[in-house]
């Protein structure tokens, strides 16, 4: 079933929520950069609360997997990144997909960027001090967009994101002008997205004053995720497009988080915010569910979120091959590939 969505969206928070992803065990799930071209680019992690005392930035070098189109046009590309456990197997397929469907992927470990390893899924909480949330992946996608968007042999490109769980958070946050705003202040360039894809966000923060930029948006969904709610994603969606944006959303019935994940389906033991749905008024956090307030300030947040996190969701594929694929291709080529 499809639901025409109207947009989703976060807060000018600087730490944005993302469901952390599940590690079957006995399983080969690594990413495989097999086929991909490694180099690096210049980024930044920042910390602290945005246009506040709090906010910094430092210097990093995140690497990059570049999978070139099997036609050798130029004429797309996708930026694509991990989540909260870093980069797995599917993040390599994503951009195999893509380069056989005659699109350039490039994708963004910013895990390694930070000195973590992919495969070991830290609390959302712990990740989050060392710059590893959906914040610092939106910049690191709207850095590498410009970055590349500036090199002779990607001018002409259209350029499209998507990110899945915790960096499907950060899709959302690349149409949030202030995150473009904190790119071009630290690089000069400033280069926005051509189309955008969030798979299983979580959707559960808001602005009151937030405005979104108009660009094509899909969110795909599991009917049954039960740690980054589709309910959620609809009503975020409808905020998002009362805001400016242009979103929608499709919900693939019967599935859970992970869909398409490289594990089974199974009980996963991550901290789970599914209940923490929440909408940042003047200078308070209030939770949708409760209406209980919080200072609006980095330590105001931190005590939101550990108010209604709780642990274990289920997560994983039911053996089916490439769900939602064909859904997220379709939107990139519409609004890459057509002129």
């Amino acid at each position: 079933m499809k639901k025409i969505a109207i947009p989703l969206l976060v807060s000018l928070l600087i730490a944005v929520s993302g469901a952390s992803h599940a590690q079957a065990p006995q399983q080969d799930i690594a990413f495989k950069p097999t086929g991909l071209e490694q180099s690096f680019i210049p980024g930044y992690n920042c910390s602290g609360f945005w246009a506040t005392p709090s906010f910094k930035c430092a210097s990093i070098q995140i690497p990059t997997y570049v999978a070139r189109a099997k036609d050798g046009s130029r004429k797309a590309l996708v930026i694509l990144n991990g989540n909260a456990g870093g980069l797995d197997k599917r993040h390599g397929d994503y951009a195999r997909f893509l380069m056989e469907h005659n699109i350039n992927a490039v994708v963004l470990d910013s895990f390694a960027a930070r000195g973590q390893s992919s495969g070991t899924p830290a609390d959302l909480s712990t990740g989050r001090t060392k710059g590893l949330d959906g914040f610092n992946m939106s910049i690191d996608a709207m850095v590498a967009a410009a970055t590349f968007g500036a090199m002779p042999e990607w001018t002409n490109a259209k350029i499209g994101y998507m990110g899945e769980s915790m960096s499907g958070a950060s899709a959302i946050n690349v149409v949030r002008p202030y995150i473009g705003q904190i790119v071009k202040q630290q690089t000069g360039k400033l280069r926005d997205f051509d189309a955008v894809v969030a798979i299983y966000p979580s959707c559960i923060e808001k602005n009151t004053i937030e405005r979104f930029k108009k660009t094509p948006f899909l969110i795909i969904h599991g009917e049954k995720d039960d740690i980054a709610l589709a309910t959620e994603c609809e009503r975020q969606v409808t905020w998002m497009n009362a805001r400016g944006g242009s979103a929608e959303i499709t919900i693939i019935p019967d599935e859970y988080h992970d869909f398409d994940g490289p594990w089974r389906l199974r009980r996963a033991g991550a901290e789970n915010t599914s209940k923490c749905a929440n909408t940042r008024t003047g200078d308070k956090f209030v939770l949708d569910a409760t209406g209980q307030e919080f200072p609006g300030t980095p330590e105001g947040y931190t005590a939101m979120r550990d108010s209604c996190k709780f642990r274990g969701h289920m997560s994983g594929h039911r053996d089916k091959e490439r769900v939602g694929y064909d859904l997220w291709l379709a939107h990139f080529q519409k609004y890459l590939l057509n002129d």
